[in-house]
C-alpha cells in the first residue's frame, strides 16, 4: 500500500471508491514465552470533491488479530475481529497551485477526526484530532515527488486513558514508465512481457514512512514502556 497521500483533490462532484490492506506483525519473548500478534487491517475509503479544491474522505477500517501464545510444548491461538474507528478528513488544495505543461506543484492542508464508532477491544473510546500538511511535485508527467506530515491530538476517554500524541511523515518518489511503440512480430519474449505490462503505463515507487508516538497516560500519568 502506498501511505503517502495525493495533494491533489478530486475533480468537483467526483466520487472515489479505494479499498488498501494493511499487515503488521509483532513478536515478544521473555522468560521461556512468546507471543506473536498478525494484523489485517483492510480499510475501505470513499473519497468525494464536494467543491472545487475540496475533498472530503471517510474510512472505515476492519480489523483481524491472530495471537499466537507459546510456552514450552504448549501452544494457544486466538483470533479476534471487528470494525474499529471511523475516520473523516477534509482535504483543501488551495494553498498553492501551479500547472506546467507535463507538471504540476500542489501544497494542501489536511484535517481529520477520528471517532469511537468501532468494536470495544478496537476502539480507543476516545476522538483523536489530526491537522498536516501535503506537498506534491510532478515533472513531465514522468517523475513524481509527494510527502505529507501529519499531527494527530489525542484525547483521554470515559476511562481517564489517552493513547497518546502522533507524528507521522511519508515521503514518495515515483517514476512513471510506459511502452513507447508496440512491440514488433519478430521481437523477443522480454520486449514483448514489457509491451504488455507497460502498455498503459505504471508507476515505480519508493517510499519512506515513519512515526512518532507519544507515551499513553492514565489521568495525566504517563505509563511505562509505551510509546516510541
Amino acid at each position: 500500500t502506498i501511505v503517502a497521500p495525493s495533494a491533489r483533490t478530486l475533480f468537483n462532484r467526483a466520487t472515489l471508491v479505494r479499498l488498501s490492506v494493511e499487515v503488521r506483525h509483532s513478536s515478544l519473548r521473555t522468560d521461556g514465552r512468546s507471543t506473536a500478534v498478525t494484523q489485517y487491517v483492510p480499510v475501505l475509503a470513499v473519497v468525494y470533491g464536494f467543491r472545487p479544491k475540496w475533498t472530503i474522505l471517510v474510512a472505515q477500517p476492519y480489523a483481524v488479530v491472530d495471537v499466537t501464545n507459546r510456552m514450552g510444548d504448549e501452544t494457544r491461538r486466538e483470533s479476534l475481529n471487528g470494525l474499529a474507528d471511523t475516520r473523516v478528513f477534509i482535504q483543501y488544495d488551495g494553498l498553492y497551485r501551479r500547472n506546467t505543461p507535463g507538471g504540476l506543484t500542489r501544497l494542501s492542508a489536511v484535517f481529520g477526526v477520528q471517532v469511537p464508532t468501532g468494536a470495544d477491544r478496537f476502539s480507543t473510546g476516545a476522538v483523536a484530532y489530526t491537522g498536516g500538511m501535503i506537498f506534491q511535485k510532478a515533472v513531465r508527467l514522468k517523475h513524481v515527488f509527494t510527502g505529507d506530515f501529519e499531527y494527530t491530538r489525542a484525547t483521554e476517554n470515559r476511562r481517564g486513558l489517552s493513547m497518546g500524541d502522533r507524528i507521522r511523515f511519508d515521503a514518495a518518489l515515483s517514476r512513471f514508465v510506459i511502452s513507447q511503440d508496440k512491440a514488433p512480430p519478430g521481437a523477443s519474449w522480454p520486449r514483448k512481457a514489457f509491451d504488455r505490462i507497460f502498455r498503459y503505463g505504471a508507476y515505480f515507487v519508493l517510499e519512506l514512512n515513519g512515526t512518532w508516538q507519544a507515551r499513553a497516560r492514565t489521568r495525566g500519568t504517563p505509563i511505562p514502556d509505551s510509546g516510541g
